[in-house]
């Protein structure tokens, strides 16, 4: 596929950009197609087939990690997000610990263990 082609079927694809998630949407749907369709449609069919994945992927309830990033399906189970998996590593985690009397004995107490995430991390592609 010629690089303006190319380019036209990036601009119509919104799922996820790594390379390699890229090429092999591009390798299933096969150099004939490719060649019978405008860069546009190309990117509306990959745009279709990562959308199939991942609300399948969401389905079944599961976590995936592709290419390099992780695949979190969403709550309702009718999509989900990728999330680069350098952002997943930028996670820092402090844990604090309280303790609070217990109500029937005021010798006792219960450790109450707090983890706090925090996240900084922004991705330009």
């Amino acid at each position: 596929m010629n690089s303006l082609k190319y380019a036209n079927a990036l601009r119509n694809f919104h799922g996820h950009q790594g390379p390699q998630t890229r090429s092999a949407i591009l390798a299933e749907i096969g150099p004939e197609l490719i060649a019978s369709l405008t860069g546009a449609q190309v990117g509306s069919v990959m745009d279709a087939m990562q959308r199939a994945r991942a609300n399948a992927k969401a389905e079944a309830g599961g976590f995936d990690v592709c290419d390099d990033s992780l695949y979190v399906p969403s709550a309702d189970r009718t999509g989900g997000m990728l999330v680069p998996l350098l952002a997943l590593r930028a996670i820092k985690r402090e844990t604090s610990i309280t303790h609070r009397p217990a109500h029937n004995d005021p010798t006792q107490s219960f450790a109450d263990t707090i983890n706090h995430y925090t996240l900084d991390f922004s991705e330009n592609f």
